[in-house]
């Protein structure tokens, strides 16, 4: 039984891999960036406590990057149902209406996620013209913006096909 169920949980996880590569590569290289986070992390802190010269701007460096981390992964999350799901009223809706919410959620999301986007795009473009920058490093903001629409766009797709898919399998 054991065995079985560990089978199925492979065999989907493999699946959704399989499915989404695109969304796989983006995690991959969020994972890469986090072990960059911690690898800048720990040295900042080695070099501050044992040498007192910390690395200039390492905090800014962080808070940079991190937004590549998250928004990169937020797709492959939403492809392989990895996020927080709240499930209370699952078991009382059924399995129709458990669809019937995941289909009401989803275009409610997508909506949202359209609307984030647009705007993200109109700062990014402002971002762009007003050349702003951070206040320590002077990097630019405006590629930040560029990756949250990245990551936004992405999960709006796997939203889409989510949807699509519940829709289809629905009318069946």
């Amino acid at each position: 039984m054991f065995r079985q169920r560990i089978n199925n949980i492979f065999i989907d996880y493999r699946h959704r891999f399989v499915s989404s590569p695109a969304s796989y590569a983006m995690a991959a290289l969020s994972g890469i960036i986090f072990a960059l986070i911690m690898f800048i992390m720990v040295a900042d802190v080695t070099m501050r406590y044992l040498f007192s010269a910390p690395i200039f701007g390492a905090s800014e460096i962080i808070e940079f990057v991190m937004v590549f981390a998250i928004m990169l992964a937020l797709p492959h999350c939403a492809a392989t149902d990895s996020h927080i799901r709240v499930d209370i009223f699952d078991k009382k809706l059924g399995r129709k209406g458990q669809n019937l919410a995941d289909i009401f959620s989803g275009i409610v999301s997508m909506v949202v996620l359209g609307f984030l986007c647009y705007r993200t795009i109109l700062k990014g473009a402002e971002a762009y013209e007003y050349q702003d920058l951070t206040a320590l490093l002077k990097l630019p903001l405006w590629p930040l913006y560029g990756i949250i629409v990245v990551g936004m766009a992405g999960y709006f797709l796997v939203l889409f096909r989510k949807v699509v898919s519940l829709i289809l399998k629905d009318t069946k």
